[in-house]
């Protein structure tokens, strides 16, 4: 399962991101009660792309640098994070170092990365000062993070809510949320889908591979028209299809008699691919 992260409607630690978060996580906490878990990551997991813990001379630079966690940390962290993937279970994480998409982009979680929109940089002026003078000492810098999100193309989220009302928001994210759900806990025989992740759509993967998939629509095709020898003597009934058998051997035992016939034209032919594998027969070339 993918993890989810919220990001937005600006910075993370101040009092109207964190309030809208909030929100939406106990919405989702009652909404999905025992299909979700929803856990918060205090490490800057930022830091765990594939290019530094892979690379030991960039991990080393990091850890002699003052960051907020040791890699140590961080991939315990994400080891935790994937363990909790394996359940099967929806998993968030409220990660308080993420504030951007481009944080998560090269990390190994591939996230599923939603948008807390404000769509009015007013209103959105409006709620911070509405906290109090200690939120609007940093109304610039919230601003500022928020118009940067606004910024992002649409394709680097997995979905924006940008709905007016808290109800409807909650009501969207749900309804992706159950669609990836039902995606990923396909009942037994149906193939899963394999993309997971942004698009949702109705298509699924054919029942059948493509090469039996086509085999079936040529026999479907071939049901009017007439049937060859080999696909006749399959349909008569067994008992006729003895003496009829019988009955070419004979035939044949007489043609080897003839001593002027070359003994080696009627020689046995393999039936389809019984000879070798991969062999070609005959038989098989008719179809």
């Amino acid at each position: 399962m993918r993890p989810l992260v919220l990001v937005g409607p600006s910075l993370k630690g101040y009092e109207v991101t964190d309030m809208m978060q909030k929100a939406l996580f106990d919405f989702l906490k009652h909404r999905f009660d025992k299909r979700i878990s929803i856990t918060r990551v205090t490490a800057d997991i930022s830091l765990a792309k594939r290019s530094v813990l892979n690379n030991p001379r960039k991990r080393a630079m990091i850890e002699r640098s003052n960051t907020r966690s040791s890699l140590a940390e961080v991939q315990s962290e994400i080891e935790r994070i994937f363990e909790l993937a394996r359940s099967l279970q929806l998993v968030v994480l409220d990660a308080d170092t993420i504030n951007h998409p481009t944080q998560l982009t090269k990390t190994s979680l591939a996230p599923i990365i939603v948008h807390v929109k404000v769509s009015s940089p007013k209103v959105l002026q409006r709620l911070i000062k509405s906290r109090g003078k200690s939120q609007s000492r940093h109304l610039n810098v919230q601003l500022v993070a928020a118009e940067k999100l606004a910024q992002c193309p649409s394709e680097m989220f997995d979905i924006i809510l940008d709905e007016n009302q808290l109800e409807d928001a909650c009501e969207h994210l749900a309804e992706y949320l159950e669609a990836y759900w039902r995606s990923t806990h396909t009942p037994l025989g149906t193939p899963l889908n394999p993309l997971l992740g942004g698009n949702l759509g109705s298509s699924t993967a054919p029942p059948y591979p493509a090469a039996i998939q086509a085999q079936r629509n040529r026999n479907s095709n071939h049901t009017t028209t007439e049937a060859s020898p080999v696909e006749r003597r399959r349909l008569i009934p067994a008992d006729e299809n003895y003496h009829n058998e019988r009955a070419r051997k004979s035939h044949k035992e007489e043609d080897y008699r003839d001593p002027y016939r070359d003994p080696y034209q009627d020689s046995y032919k393999p039936h389809r691919n019984r000879g070798s594998p991969g062999g070609f027969s005959q038989d098989s070339s008719r179809h």
